[in-house]
């Protein structure tokens, strides 16, 4: 019996050897295939296919929104909202349920403040860099006024016009506050998540990591005589992605935009997990 298994799986190689593949298209199908089945995870996912092709949902939590935040295993968990057109919110327990890890969140929020498609780019690039290409920070007047009375109006810095065409955010900490409230819209509540006020120490506050553990998502701080917060895109290896207002240029351009520092240029900085949440 075993004599003719062999005999036949021999006819059939002999056939089948000179045409390993019927064509092309079978080789690329299969590859297609195979690369489907590698898992990759969603918050490494910068570039949903969705950003171009639905445009009319680009400024709404929906679903571009949505693949930031992942299902109902994963934190930043959806639950549907039937009172806002069927758009999808975060549901009020998100952050005592999944550790107040809403980086997904923040993410998709701080790519927003540099232009509408949340895909971390910008139409507008000086030396290299994005710069916010749209009016951000006077989009959301709740969030820009409560903002503004939770910070101060002295220490909102300019929002208004343009820096070499780049769009304006503040002062660092106000910006960053900006994204965090508005990345949090449906805790419940009038819940939202801020930056401590009066302090840039936010250990008592927050859990604190040292610089080069922070990771996508985080706000790293430096307090001293010349404090600086940006919202961290990436850790790099050698240094950290970030995205900040009132750094690039110098101090009172108050523009929003990307770039990297390295170790050396963050001596001083701490990592913390936003977390800390105020009543509005």
């Amino acid at each position: 019996m075993k004599r003719c298994t062999v005999l036949f799986a021999m006819a059939i190689f002999a056939v089948t050897a000179p045409y390993p593949f019927t064509s092309t298209v079978q080789a690329d199908t299969l590859q297609s295939t195979l690369t489907l089945l590698q898992t990759v995870p969603l918050a490494q996912t910068d570039t949903p296919a969705d950003v171009t092709a639905k445009p009319a949902i680009r400024s709404t939590w929906g679903a571009i929104k949505a693949l930031y935040r992942g299902n109902s295993m994963d934190p930043n968990a959806m639950t549907q909202d039937s009172t806002s057109a069927g758009m999808v919110k975060p549901g009020a327990g998100t952050m005592a349920t999944y550790g107040g890890d809403w980086s997904n969140n923040i993410i998709s929020e701080v790519y927003y403040s540099l232009n509408k498609y949340r895909t971390g780019t910008s139409g507008v690039v000086y030396q290299g860099l994005a710069l916010s290409d749209w009016g951000y920070a006077r989009d959301d007047t709740g969030a820009l006024n409560a903002m503004t009375i939770y910070i101060g109006s002295g220490n909102r810095g300019g929002i208004d016009g343009t820096w070499n065409r780049g769009s304006r955010g503040g002062y660092c900490k106000f910006f960053v506050d900006l994204v965090l409230y508005r990345s949090s819209y449906g805790i419940g509540g009038g819940y939202h998540l801020v930056l401590p006020a009066g302090t840039f120490n936010y250990g008592s506050y927050m859990p604190a990591y040292g610089v080069q553990q922070a990771t996508r998502g985080m706000v790293i701080q430096r307090g001293g005589t010349y404090p600086h917060t940006a919202i961290v895109v990436a850790n790099l290896g050698w240094g950290l992605d970030l995205i900040d207002s009132n750094f690039t240029g110098g101090d009172g351009n108050y523009v929003i935009s990307r770039h990297a520092l390295a170790w050396t240029d963050l001596a001083g900085y701490t990592a913390y997990r936003a977390t800390y949440m105020r009543q509005f």
